[in-house]
């Protein structure tokens, strides 16, 4: 995109995209995301009305596009200019906002600034650099976001000015959630070898699952993370579950043998801040997976037990639930 270098000349590149707009040429998000923040920025608007916010909602129906959009392309730009900024410094290089591809949109940028509050640094800058690539879909983006989400207790920016919240770390809730989140996308995100299949045909991973059982059950399990995997198309689905240790204080066997029917193999994750993986008492038959720097690193496998797979419908049917819904 041409860069003014006067205020005349900014002021006339700005008419003549406006102009291009109103006849109907089309232009990326990213652009007209541009041209608001020039025209906020450099008063242009001020000829016309007696705010921007007055222009932006005269000049809507004559762009073509409804008012919210226009906010939404704005909102988005703003936040991508100082994340570039921040990943310039960090050695990452970046296209300027205008020239953005189709492929970064103005959704993922939004989830982007909401997982902003509450990831760590550098897995926010993982997911920032797979944003701009297109490396991740905004399927997988939501994911993400609904795993980081449960850290912020609920708590989300209500009314003008009220500024968004952000993760603490000295509250212990919040600091256990955020550590569940991190093993979780490191899961959702990673590489499924963990499982024992390098290429599978097909992989998903669920999160706070609960299996449809008949009533009868007196406990209802919610689960971690379920994985559902199947190496080629001929075989059957293998269903995975996976219990993340947030401290070991806790005796894991009973837990543990309860869960089991549920699924095909049993997996306990630790994250790799916690305490040394001898000290866990789970049963042989659960494997171990250490989670570090998002990468999923199996310390032990699953192994087969008379006590796996007795109640896997009931997980399935939780599954299709789970997928309905999304």
């Amino acid at each position: 995109m041409p860069r003014p270098r006067s205020p005349q000349s900014d002021h006339d590149f700005l008419a003549r995209e406006i102009a291009a707009l109103t006849q109907g040429q089309s232009r990326s998000w990213a652009h007209i995301g541009y041209l608001l923040d020039r025209i906020d920025q450099t008063d242009y608007w001020r000829n016309e009305a007696k705010s921007f916010t007055e222009w932006l909602k005269g000049h809507a129906e004559s762009l073509g596009l409804k008012e919210s959009t226009l906010w939404r392309y704005l909102t988005a730009g703003r936040y991508y200019i100082k994340l570039r900024e921040a990943l310039t410094g960090r050695g990452v290089s970046c296209p300027p906002l205008g020239e953005l591809p189709d492929k970064v949109s103005p959704e993922n940028l939004e989830l982007l600034s909401k997982l902003a509050r509450v990831a760590p640094d550098n897995a926010l800058q993982r997911l920032a650099e797979q944003v701009i690539s297109g490396g991740i879909t905004r399927a997988e983006l939501r994911t993400v976001w609904q795993a980081y989400r449960p850290a912020l207790g609920g708590r989300t920016a209500r009314g003008l000015g009220v500024p968004p919240p952000r993760i603490n770390l000295r509250n212990r809730e919040q600091f256990e959630s955020l550590t569940e989140a991190m093993v979780l996308t490191s899961l959702a995100s990673g590489d499924p070898s963990w499982s024992g299949i390098r290429n599978p045909d097909l992989y998903e991973l669920f999160m706070h699952i609960s299996p449809e059982s008949d009533g009868a059950t007196p406990r209802r399990y919610i689960f971690d993370a379920v994985a559902v995997i199947r190496d080629r198309k001929s075989d059957p689905l293998q269903i995975h579950g996976i219990e993340i240790a947030g401290g070991f204080h806790v005796n894991w066997s009973g837990k543990l043998e309860g869960m089991a029917p549920y699924f095909n193999f049993l997996w306990i994750a630790v994250p790799e801040q916690a305490e040394r993986i001898e000290k866990l008492t789970v049963p042989d038959f659960v494997g171990i997976l250490r989670v570090m720097s998002g990468h999923v690193v199996v310390e032990r496998p699953p192994r087969q037990s008379d006590l796996l797979g007795g109640r896997v419908l009931e997980m399935t049917k939780g599954l299709l639930l789970k997928s309905l819904k999304r």
